[in-house]
């Protein structure tokens, strides 16, 4: 048994077999991070109290890479209340057990790293406690921002009392953009926090020439509330009756009320509806498209929109949270999020003005500030602070 000589990672959201998509951004990191660091994530998948679940565990090691999924058993009563108790109760049990008996067998890890603070920073709390093992918290949520629904605000009491201190016993906080980190830093008093943006896998989202011959734009996302799918679809619309000299693909899962308003609005031959893809068929959609387009009501720094500047493509976006940090007039245009006046003005100058941007220096800028080695080493030297700071030697 070799004490300290990993960073163990307890995120809330982590892909698994049920959500191959939730927290993708997060695993991204960890193949950044590894390149460094060795680290072990371990996920408690959390499906809820409504859903049947057996005990299940996945492991995979990649290199400097660990990825352990452990889903937690529970059969729900279907009585609301006593499921909700029931599960958190089997939640933290599972959790507690299975990380006492890891600890037992491979030794103590020298940090702990948190993704998203509720549940897992609960966690990280009882380590702290117990074995006097220092934490970080990365924050990846829009929450904080007050057009989210169920937004931090809306909350209750005790689940800001959870949030609180998980971020008071934190030794730092990272975000992966400095408009929700300042947010944090005000509402909790966060002394040191840092601002690591997301990463891209560079080698999958790069430039390549495209010869399509219809100006395309592209959107993806899950076609949801969130990213305001109507809102682009009505801007659409009055771009068509002002010019057809485009194309429109939307990546997503898409509903019928989505197909509906295309065909009502007799769209179908300026829009085209993918369905769900897989992550190597986004680049692949970014990459022979014109431009790509995002209208969300809230985000904290969209993995998106920095994958389609790799890929050269300059954005037209709401201005939400840290989508300025990313969109600058060398590759995109703002606008704000609940005006779709302005977001068709932005789409028609894209369309008018798209030969003027450089599509590869986009790519490289984006590819220079994004890439794995880029963003994993901010880790890297986060992690060497904080164990500086807690007295902890090197591995």
């Amino acid at each position: 048994m070799n004490d300290r000589n990993y960073v163990l990672w307890l995120p809330s959201w982590y892909p698994n077999k049920k959500e191959p998509f939730n927290g993708d951004f997060i695993q991204r990191h960890a193949r950044a991070v590894s390149l460094y660091e060795s680290v072990t994530v371990i996920s408690f998948p959390q499906f809820g109290s409504k859903v049947n679940t057996s005990h299940e565990i996945e492991e995979k090691i990649s290199g400097k890479l660990k990825e352990i999924i452990v889903n937690l058993p529970f059969r729900p009563f279907h009585i609301s209340v006593l499921d909700r108790i029931r599960y958190n109760l089997q939640y933290y049990l599972t959790a507690r057990t299975y990380l006492e008996k890891y600890f037992e067998k491979f030794g103590l890890p020298a940090l702990v790293h948190v993704h998203v603070p509720v549940k897992a920073g609960n966690l990280a709390l009882w380590i702290k406690k117990k074995y006097n093992i220092p934490f970080i918290v990365s924050e990846q949520a829009s929450t904080y921002m007050e057009a989210a629904p169920d937004n931090y605000f809306q909350r209750s009491f005790f689940y800001k009392l959870q949030l609180k201190e998980i971020f008071r016993k934190a030794a730092c906080v990272t975000n992966v953009s400095g408009t929700i980190g300042l947010v944090l830093k005000k509402l909790f008093l966060i002394r040191d926090l840092h601002v690591i943006h997301n990463t891209v896998d560079t080698g999958m989202f790069c430039f390549a020439p495209q010869a399509n011959k219809a100006f395309t734009y592209l959107h993806v996302s899950s076609l949801s509330e969130q990213k305001n799918i109507f809102g682009i679809l009505r801007a659409f619309y009055a771009l068509s009756t002002i010019r057809k000299d485009w194309k429109l693909v939307l990546v997503g899962p898409y509903s019928a009320q989505i197909k509906e308003f295309i065909q009502r609005k007799n769209l179908d031959q300026l829009i085209e509806l993918t369905g769900e893809v897989s992550y190597q068929e986004v680049a692949k959609k970014m990459k022979a498209s014109n431009a790509f387009v995002l209208f969300s009501r809230h985000e904290n720094f969209p993995c998106v929109v920095v994958e389609a500047l790799c890929c050269g493509l300059p954005v037209v976006s709401s201005d939400v949270a840290g989508v300025k940090e990313a969109i600058n007039e060398s590759n995109g245009i703002l606008t704000a999020y609940d005006n779709e006046d302005m977001f068709l003005a932005g789409l028609l100058k894209m369309r008018e003005t798209h030969h003027l941007y450089n599509s590869e220096q986009i790519s490289a800028a984006a590819i220079a500030r994004y890439n794995f080695q880029a963003i994993g080493a901010q880790f890297h030297n986060v992690y060497t602070k904080t164990k500086t700071s807690s007295g902890i030697d090197g591995y």
